[in-house]
């Protein structure tokens, strides 16, 4: 069994450079948030080299992780869709 452990870490990522994107948007474009768009850009290329560890954990899924993902997902969506509100 190969776990999930990355699969999880590219979740959490990916939550966090959403809502980071959003909350950029709303704020709208100044000093700070061109700040935070470097470190987006920088969080984004080191989600890109992870992804493709992920591919072996998905294929590898038991139940217990099947559910555990299931749940990361659900979270990740529950953020990003507060976060929009």
């Amino acid at each position: 069994m190969v776990g999930i452990d990355k699969t999880l870490e590219v979740f959490d990522d990916i939550t966090k450079l959403l809502v980071s994107a959003i909350v950029l948007y709303q704020e709208g474009i100044g000093l700070k948030s061109l700040m935070q768009l470097g470190t987006l850009i920088n969080s984004t290329i080191e989600l890109v080299k992870d992804i493709p560890f992920t591919a072996a954990e998905i294929k590898d899924l038991d139940k217990e992780e099947a559910a555990q993902l299931g749940e990361a997902a659900y979270l990740m969506l529950k953020t990003v869709a507060e976060a929009l509100v």
